[in-house]
């Protein structure tokens, strides 16, 4: 009970909504305080997700075809995941920028952790642009679409090669 008690008190004195708009924390706050923030963050923005993707498909489903429908879910959960990777952002930066124990090891913390956000962030922007670029153009969104050569091809394949003279090498 005493567990419990200390997350309760962890996260009344701790403004976990100010974290939610991609604000840094207004004091130093404890690495445990830090990642019952980031937790729950985590968790609520997760659940508006789910929320905002099941509006959606209450709100469109009779008049979008269900391919286009799926685009639209993916190009939600892209949006999504780029809003969280970006959420623990400023609360990790500030509790890095203001780690006691020395000059270098937190610079370069704090540079790897920025520099693997950023490399994640401009993957998950790439993976947007090419599923909105999808959805305007009619697209598919994964792989190509076959052509009536390919088809053919695929339909009828040519004839396997004839069989080497016997008069050939032996292994």
């Amino acid at each position: 009970a005493s567990g419990g008690g200390w997350w309760f008190s962890a996260a009344r004195e701790t403004p976990s909504l100010l974290h939610l708009v991609l604000m840094a924390p207004p004091r130093n706050a404890s690495l445990l305080d830090l990642l019952w923030v980031v937790c729950v963050n985590d968790l609520v923005v997760r659940h508006a997700g789910v929320g905002a993707k099941a509006m959606t498909l209450l709100v469109a489903a009779g008049w979008v075809q269900p391919r286009v429908m799926a685009q639209i879910i993916n190009i939600q959960e892209i949006i999504l995941s780029i809003y969280r990777d970006l959420l623990p952002v400023p609360l990790w930066y500030t509790f890095l920028r203001r780690w006691p124990e020395g000059i270098f090891l937190p610079g370069i913390v704090r540079g790897c952790y920025l520099t693997m956000k950023l490399s994640t962030v401009v993957e998950r922007c790439q993976q947007l642009r090419q599923a909105v670029v999808a959805l305007v153009q009619h697209q598919s969104p994964f792989g190509q679409y076959v052509s009536a050569e390919e088809l053919q091809r695929l339909a009828h394949p040519p004839s396997p090669a004839p069989p080497s003279p016997a008069g050939g090498v032996a292994a």
